[in-house]
């Protein structure tokens, strides 16, 4: 899930890597088997909202620290603010831009970690087709990234 509200803050790379996590397994699929299941959707989805709350509520992108959503409901995307009328069409173009910036980075990041890194794909696979699902701490190791204190 997103990182609790209130147990602790994060930085801008700390959720940049957590995207890479999230998108491990389905750059993993991709690679392993040239296109991906359905079973990725919920990670992908909360790739989307943290990437949303890092530009719209933490201004962690290149629009700067400007909030553009207080309502409590999640909203994915600019274009779905700009129905509420709460921003410019302009403006939730250049969200849509930001968060679709984020989100191909860290895609990017997870396809350089585990195509230069065969070996932790092939665990990866071996895993995904032992388990089908693999927890957060799994991909964190896999991927090289320090695992979560909780």
């Amino acid at each position: 899930g997103l990182p609790k509200e209130d147990s602790y803050t994060h930085t801008k790379s700390q959720l940049k890597d957590r995207l890479v996590i999230m998108y491990g397994g389905y750059v993993a699929e991709e690679l392993i088997y040239g296109e991906t299941t359905t079973g990725t959707q919920n990670d992908i989805q909360q790739a989307t909202e943290l990437a949303h709350r890092m530009v719209c509520q933490w201004g962690m992108s290149n629009l700067g620290a400007i909030c553009f959503h207080n309502d409590e409901e999640p909203v994915f995307m600019g274009k779905e603010m700009a129905k509420h009328k709460s921003v410019s069409d302009y403006a939730a173009a250049e969200i849509d831009k930001a968060i679709k910036e984020i989100l191909r980075e860290a895609e990017n990041r997870a396809k350089d970690i585990l195509s230069t890194n065969k070996d932790k794909l092939d665990i990866l696979a071996k895993t995904l087709v032992e388990k089908e699902t693999l927890d957060d701490n799994e991909i964190r190791e896999l991927l090289g990234f320090s695992l979560e204190e909780n």
